[in-house]
């Protein structure tokens, strides 16, 4: 479990308004990658003011010709053929790691952290190379492991003084798999009572999904009252398409939903705390 603290200083209530977007899932090398999408995406966390984002895990297909997964027809057909135009299956999850820095480093300064998704934990723990401790280090951000706790601090600076709007983040990959959205929304639910935050990132299901939990409580204060704590809960979505013209993966194969492509957009106020989510 990593624990980070992000400050984010801004002048103006005009300047209030802050976006986060998760950014993960994107498989990055599979044929199924949307990666026209990807840019975009890229484009509007770089162009958009006040706009950062957090990493979510399996940003590379990862997966070669020695795992069990492997599936020639799924890869992305520069990474599998040599400049010959000959079958070369040498540096291909190298170069797959090439291209994400490349597509990712105009926005490096956006990047609150990087979480490891499954796909990069299988190749460190078989393979011996930590991709997502290769890529904090290229980037120059914070490597969160496969979950973290993030404080974020909205700082309003007038004058000599400072007020601090804080948002607690709690960040996951995620785990597992389910058909259902209910059974989606049980997990996320699950976490939100588990981790205490303001906000529940969890990847892994390609699915863009959100909810929220609300805990009652009672307050520090010398006359006690009760309190409302409320956790936003958020599955991240995807860049992998689930089915492709003239191809076919693992999704078509096991009959599973279509995935949700794209990503989903916090919208944080930085004077009067509150969460909205769009999808």
């Amino acid at each position: 479990m990593e624990i980070i603290e992000k400050n984010i200083e801004f002048k103006s209530k005009r300047n209030k308004d802050f976006t986060v977007i998760p950014l993960g899932d994107i498989h990055l090398g599979n044929k199924g990658c949307d990666e026209e999408r990807l840019y975009e995406v890229v484009n509007y966390i770089k162009n958009k003011e006040r706009c950062y984002c957090i990493l979510m895990g399996d940003y590379v297909d990862a997966i070669n010709y020695l795992d069990p997964r492997f599936d020639s027809r799924q890869v992305n057909s520069r990474y599998i053929l040599g400049d010959d135009k000959t079958l070369s299956l040498e540096n291909m999850i190298q170069r797959q790691v090439s291209d994400f820095l490349r597509i990712v480093t105009p926005i490096k300064d956006k990047i609150i952290g990087i979480i490891s998704g499954n796909h990069e934990e299988t190749v460190r723990k078989y393979h011996h190379w930590d991709i997502t401790q290769h890529l904090a280090y290229e980037l120059g951000v914070p490597y969160l492991g496969f979950c973290a706790f993030i404080r974020l601090n909205l700082r309003r600076v007038t004058g000599n003084s400072k007020a601090v709007i804080q948002y607690i983040i709690y960040a996951t990959h995620g785990f597992g798999g389910s058909r259902k959205s209910g059974a989606k929304i049980n997990r996320i639910e699950d976490l939100c009572h588990f981790f205490e935050s303001d906000i529940t990132l969890v990847g892994h299901e390609h699915k863009k999904i959100y909810t929220t939990v609300t805990r009652l409580g009672m307050s520090h204060a010398k006359t006690p009252r009760l309190i409302h704590r409320k956790t936003v809960g958020v599955m991240t979505g995807c860049f992998l398409r689930g089915y492709i013209d003239n191809g076919q993966n693992y999704v078509e194969r096991a009959g599973y939903s279509p995935t949700d492509l794209g990503v989903a957009k916090l919208h944080l106020n930085g004077v009067d705390k509150d969460v909205h989510v769009s999808l």
